[in-house]
């Protein structure tokens, strides 16, 4: 009777262990090589090319072990299996742990997902704004400015498509969050104001910038056009330096030097000279 007692006691502490055991992936996993993985896979490709995050499957992973946690926490303790009584507190409570590690692991990523994304497009807007308010004048003095707002708008052009499809991502993300009990209220907030509402109101600013922009290329339009005829005639005359220079280069150059060694050599360095003139102008 006491044989069968303690065998029967052993198989059910067994199948106590076997619970616990079930959930060994969660620490036997490398966190950071299995996340590194996770992410590869868990974005998509927009039709301008943009990668942004596959956000059921980030949603699909963290209900897996909220669903994980919750039955962990429904196990018993302590334990009583007959006449004994195991604690299975310690390693219940280890367990949490790990699974809430798991879970904050993708969460803490949706967040600076969205923090990066907002703060970004916020760093560039506000760029992009002083930029466009650079006063450009006519006349050589204003070339430097010009060749500046001409590149604003470039990446604001540049930008439109891709910007105008995070907008509704993050909020889907937002609603991801909150769907699993964040707080979104405590995000870091983007430009003084809270994730949310700056997420509001960020399609608006974002048009606005666009159509500053807009407004800022038509009034240069006449100076750029301009430079664009300048830019042709230094062209032309750089061109007809090349091709004098070339020329003077085939007559001239010492191919067929009958003199003395030395006069060969000061010749050479004289087309060199020549030649790095040139080649720095070409950079200009």
């Amino acid at each position: 009777m006491i044989n069968e007692s303690l065998s029967d006691t052993e198989e059910k502490c067994l199948l106590v262990k076997q619970s616990y055991d079930e959930h060994y992936t969660l620490w036997s996993t490398d966190l950071s090589q299995h996340f590194a993985e996770f992410k590869e896979d868990a974005q998509i490709t927009t039709v301008n090319g943009q990668q942004l995050l596959d956000l059921k499957k980030y949603d699909a992973a963290i209900t897996k072990y909220e669903k994980i946690r919750e039955n962990i926490g429904g196990f018993q303790s302590p334990k009583d299996i007959g006449w004994l009584r195991i604690n299975t507190q310690p390693v219940k409570t280890q367990l949490m742990t790990w699974t809430n590690r798991w879970i904050d692991m993708y969460v803490s990523f949706l967040k600076s997902t969205v923090n990066e994304k907002l703060s970004l497009l916020d760093q560039f807007m506000k760029k992009i704004t002083k930029g466009l308010d650079l006063e450009v004048v006519e006349r050589k003095e204003g070339k430097a400015a010009l060749m500046l707002v001409m590149e604003d708008i470039r990446d604001v052009r540049k930008s439109m498509d891709t910007t105008l499809e995070i907008f509704s991502p993050l909020q889907d993300v937002l609603n991801c969050l909150k769907s699993h009990g964040t707080d979104i209220a405590l995000l870091p907030k983007i430009a003084d104001q809270p994730v949310q509402d700056y997420l509001d109101e960020a399609p608006l600013l974002w048009d606005a910038v666009v159509k500053k922009t807009f407004r800022k290329k038509e009034e240069i339009l006449p100076m750029q056009m301009r430079e664009v005829e300048s830019l042709k005639a230094e062209l032309e005359q750089f061109f007809l330096h090349i091709r004098e220079f070339r020329n003077n280069f085939r007559a001239n150059a010492p191919f067929t030097f009958t003199g003395a060694p030395n006069d060969a050599y000061r010749m050479m360095d004289k087309h060199a000279e020549e030649l790095a003139v040139i080649e720095v102008a070409a950079k200009e």
